[in-house]
């Protein structure tokens, strides 16, 4: 979306000019200009909302698990400045902390490695313990993030191009 500065700077601009210049319907045609950058503003909010909820809707349909941690973990969110696409999938362990966030592993998957820990001991472990490794096999990756943000921002980066022609043609402005 253009930021309001940018619109405001760009009218107080078009003024100066108007002063400066003197020509004879420049006024007319710099209240046009705002008028266009207005509706192309709030086209361009639409267009990125749509994209937002584009985003989470494809993630929510990629994730591994239709229910659960991951799944409503994903999320779209609208400030003022920006708008947030973030999945996330925490849940707070038996000892009030919050457990590793597995949607990297999902996103990306693991490789094989050793669970056991520095050199697998402990002060208490015994000697068989001691030797005992414990192997994770790895995980498959499951991309639902990127992917889906990268689909929805496609869609967005066409409907962009129409933006400034529709704002236009609805004033009457032909842009050829």
């Amino acid at each position: 979306m253009l930021p309001l500065f940018t619109i405001a700077r760009s009218a107080f601009a078009l003024y100066e000019i108007s002063e400066a210049t003197g020509v004879i319907g420049f006024d007319d045609f710099a209240a046009a200009l705002g008028k266009i950058a207005v509706k192309m503003a709030l086209k361009a909010h639409r267009i990125d909302r749509g994209a937002l909820d584009d985003m989470v809707a494809l993630a929510q349909e990629r994730v591994p698990q239709a229910t659960g941690t991951l799944y409503s973990g994903i999320e779209g969110e609208e400030t003022d400045a920006f708008f947030e696409f973030r999945a996330s999938a925490q849940h707070v362990r038996a000892n009030g902390k919050l457990s590793a966030d597995y949607a990297h592993f999902v996103e990306f998957g693991t490789h094989p490695h050793d669970e056991s820990g520095p050199g697998g001991t402990s002060a208490f472990a015994s000697r068989r313990r001691k030797s005992e490794r414990h192997g994770h096999p790895g995980t498959e990756a499951q991309p639902f993030f990127y992917p889906s943000a990268d689909e929805a921002l496609e869609r967005r980066g066409l409907a962009m191009e129409d933006v400034i022609p529709d704002a236009a043609a609805e004033d009457g402005w032909e842009l050829g």
